[in-house]
Formats: structure tokens, C-alpha cells, sequence
């Protein structure tokens, strides 16, 4: 084979500081938008970004030249940027410093799509799955 050929699927997870409910309703529609946008400029595709008050799920398809760490730093960093400064500089934003990082199978795509969809659904009915939540983590990368 000449060419390199990569699959490399990413389920990412992080949350606000100290898991504050910082993302309003207001917000997150922006706040997704604003991750899309980053994740396109790194060459990285959105499968599905989703989440709560206090924490992000997303799932993309990793550029094989970008580092997940390199990926992660860059979304929060720019994000946390926009939305502190840009868009609500009068209230309070931050991102906590670790992340999680799940490696997903192209065959499990729509089941992690599915479960990033229903999130608040999830987070109301105690349904989580405790395997894709950042609580269940024992050690949290720092980005």
C-alpha cells in the first residue's frame, strides 16, 4: 500500500470546572458550533458533540497528524477563549483540566452516537453508561 490509510475514532470527554453548570441552554447551541468549527480547522471530523450543564461529549474521527492531547488542548483552549471573552465575558467559564479519551470501533459509531445524542436524557433518568462518563475515570489526562 502507497498511501496511509487511518480509521481513528475518539470518544472525548471533559467538563466545566469543577463540574460547575456553566453551559446554558443560550450557550450550548454556540458552544457546539464553536467545537465543530475547531475540530474542522484541525482536520478532524464531528461525528456528534453533545453533553450537559457541566460537561462535553464528542466524538470525532481523528486526523492521524493530531495527537488527541494536541486535539483536546486546542478545542478547550479556543472554546474557553470565545466563550469567556467573546461571547460572555460578564459571566464565569472555564474548562477543568483533565479529559477522558475512549477509542471507538467504526462498528460501535451509532451506539456512541446514540448515547452522546441522549445525554441530558441520560444525566435525568440515571441511565448512564459509567464506562463514557468522566466520574467513573480513575486517572483524568491533563490538556
Amino acid at each position: 500500500m502507497r498511501a496511509s490509510y487511518t480509521r481513528l475514532f475518539v470518544h472525548l470527554i471533559w467538563g466545566t470546572w469543577k463540574r460547575w453548570d456553566l453551559i446554558d441552554s443560550d450557550m450550548e447551541p454556540v458552544l457546539f458550533k464553536v467545537i465543530q468549527a475547531k475540530c474542522s480547522e484541525k482536520g478532524c471530523k464531528v461525528i456528534i458533540v453533545g453533553g450537559t450543564t457541566n460537561h462535553i461529549h464528542l466524538l470525532v474521527e481523528l486526523r492521524s497528524t493530531i495527537s488527541v492531547s494536541d486535539l483536546v488542548q486546542f478545542i478547550k483552549g479556543s472554546s474557553s477563549y470565545i466563550i469567556a471573552r467573546q461571547m460572555q465575558p460578564e459571566v464565569f467559564f472555564k474548562w477543568q483540566g483533565g479529559y477522558g479519551a475512549i477509542t471507538v470501533s467504526p462498528q460501535n459509531i451509532p451506539l456512541i452516537k446514540k448515547y452522546v445524542a441522549s445525554q441530558k436524557e441520560h444525566h435525568q433518568t440515571g441511565s448512564l453508561n459509567h464506562h463514557w462518563e468522566l466520574e467513573s475515570q480513575p486517572s483524568i489526562q491533563k490538556a
